[in-house]
């Protein structure tokens, strides 16, 4: 695994690019991506910080001082927000999302376990998932690591088309047919 984006490519833009969060939004559901990758998608595109209500899916993402809604996906119904907050029933479903991920089924995971609203603070890389009386639990993003069958596609400045290598103990990347002189840190 390669840790996405590089360090390089970290720069954050300024202000929010409502253009850029729109095609997030649509291209990240059509081609399932991993949290993780959202995340920094979005943090790239000038998202400071988003909020989430469970119940009725109303997403706005905030940055620089402008915001964003995004639309709630067709034919969602309201969900009932159980009143007992549920700290390991977040946890167990922020788990469950990692190795089956399906977001309608998490938010349903999270109402019950009586998630009123989550949000999500880039600069912290931190979700706080909110509930009644004030109590909250709070997760650490995890940073996207790209599988190294997908280097080629994600870094085209390698300009390779074929299978790649990943050294643990130099910690370097080449093509597995070249020879030892091809290796990149």
């Amino acid at each position: 695994m390669i840790r996405w984006p590089p360090v390089a490519a970290t720069t954050h833009m300024a202000g929010l690019n409502k253009k850029r969060a729109e095609e997030i939004f649509s291209k990240s559901k059509r081609e399932k991506w991993p949290y993780p990758r959202i995340f920094d998608a979005l943090k790239d595109a000038g998202v400071d910080y988003y909020e989430t209500e469970v119940a009725t899916h109303g997403i706005v993402y905030h940055g620089s001082g402008d915001s964003i809604s995004e639309p709630p996906p067709p034919g969602f119904t309201p969900l009932k927000v159980s009143a007992n907050f549920d700290a390991a029933g977040v946890k167990l479903a922020i788990e469950r999302n990692k190795t089956k991920p399906d977001y309608m089924v998490f938010l349903q995971e999270i109402a019950r376990a009586g998630v009123v609203r989550y949000r999500v603070d880039m600069s912290a890389r931190a979700v706080s998932y909110l509930g009644g009386a004030g109590k909250a639990y709070v997760e650490p993003v995890p940073q996207f690591q790209l599988p190294l069958h997908n280097a080629a596609c994600e870094f085209p400045s390698l300009n390779c088309h074929f299978p790649l290598e990943f050294s643990r103990r130099r910690k370097t990347l080449r093509i597995a047919s070249g020879d030892p002189s091809e290796e990149r840190p």
